[in-house]
């Protein structure tokens, strides 16, 4: 299904196998007294289905990466990626899915393993969904060669509401084991880690939306001239970019596209934390939306002056040509200044200006220098 598998999916199928190995562990002393097939059974295919799981998150992981699209292997891990959410789909809806039910809403007990393998399996499509997402859209930005830019601020905030719905699992999972049962120690650390991952995760992603909206705010650094003038996240060339507080210069595409990435910010060069201070870019955005302001207003100044300067001049010249037609071609006594025959075409001018003086206006809006109540008069 998956070929020969790679030495850091090994590892981390290794690792999380062992993890499981020990709930396992934990659970066959737990309950040794009731140990039947059936039990055996679901233990053993539970593990198997993590495992399947594992390897074909790692593996998608893998295909994205890599710079050349493997048809055969994305159609594998495709199919693969169905199966699993048609097999967890079906074991959600058997007798597992059903005394979870019984339990909540109508309190009736049931045979506690049945229970506590249904929240596992519960677990298993919610853990894939999140990276089935991300493999899925990828693989359509490589195919037809496009890019979402808030993709990964999307991605952050699926995966924390992934954690929250494990966690509300877990909790649910607990509360059941602490009811029926009795305390168990590997359940509250499985739901103390998820609490904490989530809490963290939360932070992070705070950070993250905060950090995205800052970035939009820092002064541009225009046509850098040092040697190192290469953006160490795309490998392109600098013509202008923005500066962190430790210095270094990067495209402001690449710097969201690097912060919504990774809930650890930090700069890809230095490794230092970014840290950006929000009064002080408040204050300099500020400046610099009030200086934008002063030249948009100046410029739409100009252009409606000319405006005016062009009508006048074009009701100059019809009224030369009435004198004209009334007093005759060559009686020019009565007619005005010639400078204004000059202006052959006053009323394509006009029209053109007056675009302009509207597009500069909408652009102005657009980007936030201007309001519709603050228009020049």
């Amino acid at each position: 299904m998956f070929g020969e598998l790679k030495e850091i999916e090994k590892i981390s199928v290794i690792d999380k196998t062992k993890r499981k190995i020990l709930e396992v562990a934990y659970l066959l002393f737990f309950f040794y007294e009731s140990l039947d097939w059936q039990f055996i059974f679901l233990m053993l295919w539970l593990i198997a289905l993590s495992i399947i799981h594992w390897i074909s998150i790692k593996r998608a992981g893998f295909l994205i990466a890599e710079s050349q699209i493997n048809f055969n292997d994305n159609v594998k891990l495709l199919m693969t990626f169905i199966m699993l959410f048609y097999i967890d789909i079906k074991v959600n809806n058997l007798k597992q899915s059903s005394q979870i039910s019984l339990y909540f809403f109508y309190g009736t007990e049931e045979k506690f393993q049945n229970v506590l393998f249904g929240f596992e399996f519960m677990l298993l499509p919610i853990r894939i969904t999140l990276p089935f997402l991300k493999y899925v859209i990828n693989i359509f930005e490589i195919l037809t060669f496009s890019q979402f830019d808030s993709k990964q601020i999307i991605f952050s905030g699926l995966e924390v509401l992934s954690t929250i719905l494990k966690l509300c699992v877990q909790i649910m999972l607990f509360k059941y084991v602490l009811n029926t049962q009795g305390f168990l120690l590997i359940l509250f650390v499985d739901t103390f880690e998820n609490a904490f991952a989530m809490l963290k995760k939360l932070k992070a992603f705070y950070n993250q939306i905060k950090l995205v909206r800052m970035i939009d705010k820092i002064q541009d650094v225009e046509k850098i001239d040092s040697p190192d003038s290469t953006c160490l996240i795309c490998l392109n060339e600098l013509e202008n970019g923005k500066q962190l507080s430790c210095g270094h210069v990067y495209h402001k595409s690449c710097l969201k596209t690097w912060i919504s990435g990774n809930f650890n910010q930090f700069c890809p060069k230095c490794k230092q934390a970014i840290k950006l201070d929000e009064d002080k870019i408040n204050q300099t955005d500020s400046q610099t939306k009030q200086l934008k302001k002063q030249i948009l207003f100046q410029e739409l100044r100009e252009i409606r002056s000319n405006i005016q300067l062009l009508q006048i001049l074009q009701q100059c010249r019809n009224i030369q040509n009435n004198v004209q037609n009334f007093e005759g071609i060559g009686n020019v006594q009565y007619a005005l200044p010639c400078e204004a025959i000059k202006y052959s075409s006053e009323v394509t001018e006009i029209k053109r200006l007056q675009n302009n003086y509207m597009n500069k206006i909408i652009r102005g809006i657009e980007n936030g220098i201007i309001e519709n109540h603050l228009l020049p008069k």
